[in-house]
């Protein structure tokens, strides 16, 4: 019995000294942890948007992490989240950013960074007649019409004309405007006409200041 117990007491010195080394271990490895985290923006709006609001998702490649988030020279507090959105942003560039901190400290240094445009405003189209031929009392002989579409913006802020569509009185559906077209003749003829931006946005459908009337 007193030599179990010797062996007892001799090994249990050994737990001890293990026990404090892997614990030692431990610390020193959370205490040499200097690589910053990899952050990445995984949703996002499309570089070129009709919407003045926008949402964006963002991961890194260590679990645990804090973000910091960014939009245009102002930097947020540190928050868990990993989304963020905005509203009511004016027309023109947006540059979003988002840099991850880890647990033990370390920053992101080259933040993930992503910039868009915001196009709110939809062009502008204006009706004029062209190679017209006048009778009597307002009537035309003859006449075309032509279609200017623009997309004024002295910031460049807007997206520019993509198409410019019209269709003449009731016909079933609307033709994408290239050159002057013809009026046809008849006792009287009205012309409708919108353009689209590169950014979707459609300016309301208008039609011609005045009938067009035809001397028959």
């Amino acid at each position: 019995m007193k030599r179990r117990s010797k062996n007892i007491i001799f090994i249990f010195p050994v737990i001890i000294s293990l026990l404090l080394s892997i614990f030692t271990a431990v610390d020193i490895f959370a205490e040499d942890d200097t690589t910053p985290p990899n952050t990445s923006i995984t949703s996002k709006p499309p570089s070129l948007t009709n919407s003045n609001s926008a949402s964006f998702e963002f991961s890194a490649n260590e679990t645990g992490c804090e973000f910091k988030t960014y939009l245009d020279g102002s930097w947020s507090g540190w928050s868990s989240s990993k989304s963020k959105s905005y509203s009511s942003l004016s027309d023109g560039e947006h540059t979003f950013k988002v840099k991850a901190r880890d647990a033990a400290g370390n920053e992101d240094s080259s933040p993930a960074s992503y910039t868009w445009k915001v196009d709110t405003t939809p062009p502008n189209t204006s009706f004029s007649l062209s190679d017209t031929t006048e009778g009597d009392n307002g009537w035309y002989k003859a006449a075309k019409g032509s279609l200017s579409a623009s997309d004024p913006d002295s910031n460049n802020y807007h997206s520019g004309v993509a198409n410019t569509y019209y269709k003449i009185n009731n016909a079933s559906s609307y033709s994408t405007y290239s050159t002057s077209f013809n009026i046809p003749e008849g006792s009287s003829q009205k012309v409708y006409f919108y353009s689209v931006d590169n950014a979707g946005l459609l300016a309301g459908k208008r039609w011609s200041s005045k009938l067009l009337r035809w001397l028959i």
